[in-house]
Parts: C-alpha cells; structure tokens; sequence
C-alpha cells in the first residue's frame, strides 16, 4: 500500500476531494496500529473541521 497522496487535478472538484480523503484515511490507517489512536485523529479532525466551518459562517 502506498502511503505518499497525490492529489491530481480533476474536473469533478467533489470527486476529487473525496478521493483525498479516502486515500488520507487509508494512510492513517496504515501508520496507526492502535484503533484508538486512529479514531482520536478522526474525531479530531472533523471536530477541527466543523469548528473551522462555524468560524467562517460568523464572519
């Protein structure tokens, strides 16, 4: 499994987001051996996302 991302141009933008992210999430999983610790980078992240998210909504 190859854990280096690249991300290509596409003319899908949704499409080729998702694919990142899958290939992201895939990599992590790869590095992390703890569920745990995997699950704590996921919550993170998508806590951080949303909080980035509500910070551009009140502006």
């Amino acid at each position: 499994m190859e854990t280096l991302i690249i991300q290509r141009p596409s003319g899908n933008a949704a499409a080729g987001n998702r694919r990142t992210l899958e290939q992201f999430l895939e990599a992590l999983m790869y590095l992390s051996s703890e569920p745990i610790l995997f699950l704590f980078i996921i919550a993170y992240s998508v806590c951080s996302s949303m909080l980035l998210l509500m910070m551009n909504i009140k502006e």
